[in-house]
């Protein structure tokens, strides 16, 4: 009778097991795609016969495609380390400034219905405003905050992907203000790509590459940082804008609406979820769209979207 039982129990726990990847396999796959023309132009009103998607270069059925707009669940993520010190010279505080004015500009920009969080970082990183839907309580809360200190990059990206798991939206978006760096995090880049990689959420960035004068000597570039930036903004299907304190208070503004603009202008393309691939953790995406151009020649378009599922 014994030996029944737990011929039985083995049974029911592997169709368990089964029946849960048969259920994860056969669900669909949404993939949030931003459309510009070289020039960084957002492109509208495309249909179903503009794209093509593959999955580890096999070519996928497109089931749908959707032009509607979807509220998003925002992350802020801002730097507050010493190399973002905005005490060491009114240049840098009029950054600080602009920075607060671009913020205000995303979010007069954004979906009404979007709901935001937001983290500080230096050599520790914080949730210094919870969940909600009203942007000003953000707003109100930068002048409070204290620059210096090492840098938790990492950390702090780590802490928005894992706050990002509570949101209320499908649509889900990191907006980093950071140049890069970082020096003090436990983790590391691997694990923040990684942990990215698996996510369904989107990073954009926006970073100052030469922002401030350290005694009498500028600050170069921080070629390093930018790359980490452009990896990881890439892969998530965001990306990141780097901006030169030199171009003025008007630039800073373009760029934070321009993400919120992406962001209302994105289309939604569902495909069925691929069958499980022997030995393969990850699977490589791949998305291209078109247009007929004004010259009769196929103009080919710029599709971002999330590099893997």
């Amino acid at each position: 009778m014994i030996y029944y039982v737990r011929l039985l129990l083995i049974l029911f726990v592997t169709l368990s097991f089964s029946s849960a990847a048969v259920a994860q396999a056969s669900e669909p796959l949404v993939l949030n795609v931003t459309v510009t023309t070289k020039d960084g132009a957002v492109i509208r009103g495309l249909t179903l016969d503009n794209f093509a998607v593959s999955v580890e270069k096999t070519p996928q059925q497109i089931l749908s495609l959707s032009e509607r707009e979807v509220p998003a669940s925002v992350g802020i993520l801002i730097d507050t380390s010493g190399s973002q010190d905005t005490g060491r010279s009114k240049n840098a505080l009029d950054i600080q400034k602009q920075f607060r004015q671009g913020l205000e500009g995303f979010f007069n920009k954004s979906n009404p219905a979007n709901d935001y969080f937001a983290v500080a970082f230096n050599s520790k990183a914080e949730v210094f405003q919870d969940w909600t839907s009203d942007y000003q309580s953000i707003l109100k809360k930068l002048d409070s905050l204290k620059f210096g200190k090492p840098t938790s990059m990492y950390d702090a990206l780590d802490l928005a992907l894992e706050k990002m798991k509570t949101s209320r939206n499908s649509k889900q978006v990191l907006i980093l203000i950071s140049d890069g760096s970082d020096n003090q995090s436990k983790k590391t880049f691997k694990q923040v790509r990684d942990k990215l990689k698996s996510s369904d959420v989107a990073l954009y960035c926006v970073a100052l590459t030469n922002a401030f004068r350290l005694g009498d000597v500028e600050s170069v570039p921080n070629l390093e940082g930018q790359s980490v930036l452009d990896q990881l903004t890439f892969m998530s299907g965001g990306r990141a804008l780097f901006m030169n304190n030199s171009q003025g208070p008007k630039a800073f503004s373009e760029v934070f609406e321009l993400i919120a603009l992406e962001l209302r202008s994105q289309y939604q393309i569902v495909i069925a979820r691929p069958a499980s691939l022997a030995g393969k953790e990850s699977r490589k995406l791949k998305i291209t769209a078109s247009r007929a151009g004004t010259t009769g020649r196929t103009e080919q378009l710029l599709a971002r979207t999330r590099q893997s599922y």
